[in-house]
């Protein structure tokens, strides 16, 4: 699988950039000069403009050889939405996206730190350490950055997890009784087309989840609900046939990007 390379400044894009839905209406034209139209959601598509300004000649390459390894338009490639959360369905726990190991019990319906009902608290009846995780289809490479909100009424210790799903990373932290968004962020460095993302309990340990997200980048970026679908198009492709650089000194290369996914 190609992805769209991540940049030395460890972000998917620069700014400034666009982020376009494009929708599509069929009409049938009637004899009477009438016409019957409707919405053709086979027609919908996004598009991201990107322009990218000082690209060192690594990241030059690395543009270059996914534009070579998809024959420009003609082949697909996975991009990582830079304006989205990666994860789906990120504040529904009981859906099939997020596994759970035996003994992690789900009560959905409990305050939130934005006043509503749309948090989960998670709780470990086994005697031993449990997780509750997504498994993300991307690339194993990449810089990522996991956050979510946590509050625990009795202290409980969480471990954030994120990384490669054979051996993700963890991060502990001490939840108090406030809602705070905490974050775990690195390098996967793993060659699996594939990282974890998700929270691990001690035996007995109890939290209340909410907003989980995952971004190629840095740090975290404002929360952003998500459903069945989320920032991850495997069927992306290159707008244009023609791959064309601006080079002003050694190291110094800009063009000018559309990339597209239906």
């Amino acid at each position: 699988m190609n992805f769209f390379p991540q940049l030395s400044s460890l972000t998917m894009c620069q700014f400034p950039y666009e982020r376009s839905s494009i929708y599509r209406t069929a009409a049938n034209l009637l004899l009477n000069l009438g016409a019957i139209t409707y919405s053709d959601p086979g027609g919908h598509s996004i598009e991201w403009r990107l322009r990218l300004r000082d690209l060192d000649d690594n990241e030059r390459a690395a543009l270059e050889a996914l534009f070579n390894a998809t024959h420009g338009m003609l082949d697909t490639f996975t991009f990582l939405d830079p304006m989205d959360n990666l994860l789906v369905y990120s504040e529904d726990f009981t859906a099939g996206s997020w596994a759970k190991d035996p003994g992690i019990v789900l009560m959905p319906g409990v305050p939130d730190p934005l006043g509503t009902v749309r948090a989960t608290r998670v709780m470990n009846t086994a005697q031993a350490p449990g997780r509750l995780y997504q498994t993300a289809n991307i690339a194993g490479w990449f810089y990522y950055t996991f956050s979510l909100h946590l509050r625990s009424s009795t202290n409980a210790v969480a471990t954030l997890l994120l990384g490669p799903a054979s051996t993700p990373a963890g991060k502990q932290h001490a939840a108090g009784q406030a809602w705070e968004r905490i974050l775990h962020s690195g390098k996967v460095a793993s060659q699996e087309q594939a990282a974890v993302a998700g929270v691990e309990l001690a035996p007995g340990g109890e939290v209340d989840l909410f907003g989980c997200q995952m971004e190629a980048q840095l740090t975290a970026s404002e929360y952003k609900k998500t459903a069945a679908a989320g920032g991850i198009y495997t069927r992306a492709r290159f707008a244009h046939d023609e791959l064309t650089w601006t080079t002003t000194g050694a190291g110094q290369h800009s063009t000018n990007l559309t990339v597209v996914s239906q």
